[in-house]
């Protein structure tokens, strides 16, 4: 069932008020670098655009410490297929995919299934890596998916401001990395 933004809202508020408080102005997520406050506005205008690609509710999305976590309807070999087609469609280019799992049998290891896609785009990536060299620890950028231990699929990925916060880019340039985070949520779809 989809909760009206307003009641998610709320609800996000509160429980950030019990897990160590921010005033119900700002919805705050912890860095590493401190913490950073997100008008109330934008975190509406953010949740309602989530909404609105596929009725995502705040029991399948997650965010904490600068990590999104989206729960997936499908396993992780068709999510991984979802983004790279989405990717693809948007020319956005892929690095690489990574498949852990893979990696840990033939180590000898178990592992529930977990893959990793980089990818990017170099016109939109370059800019910052032009301002701030250090940026290129978190570019390309990364989608991991994997396998819970009840058997669900997710995927997770560093967000926008938290890559911009912890490296001290100019706000201006945090619509470089927001265009693949719509794909990653339509792919759990």
């Amino acid at each position: 069932m989809v909760l009206g933004t307003s009641r998610i809202l709320a609800s996000f508020a509160d429980e950030r008020q019990l897990r160590g408080g921010c005033s119900p102005d700002a919805i705050t997520h912890p860095c590493d670098s401190g913490r950073m406050a997100l008008p109330k506005k934008v975190f509406c205008w953010s949740l309602a655009l989530s909404l609105a690609t596929g009725g995502l509710t705040m029991s399948t999305v997650q965010a904490d410490q600068g990590i999104v976590r989206i729960r997936s309807q499908h396993n992780v070999p068709q999510t991984m297929e979802k983004i790279e087609q989405l990717l693809n469609a948007h020319d956005v280019m892929i690095f690489a995919r990574i498949d852990f799992s893979g990696d840990a049998a033939r180590a000898g290891l178990e592992l529930r299934p977990e893959q990793m896609l980089i990818f990017g785009n170099p016109k939109a990536g370059t800019p910052l890596m032009q301002s701030i060299p250090t940026v290129a620890l978190d570019l390309p950028l990364k989608a991991l998916v994997w396998e819970d231990d009840q058997g669900a699929t997710w995927i997770g990925y560093s967000t926008p401001d938290y890559i911009v916060q912890r490296h001290g880019l100019p706000v201006s340039m945090r619509n470089h990395l927001s265009g693949a985070v719509g794909l990653l949520e339509q792919a759990a779809l």
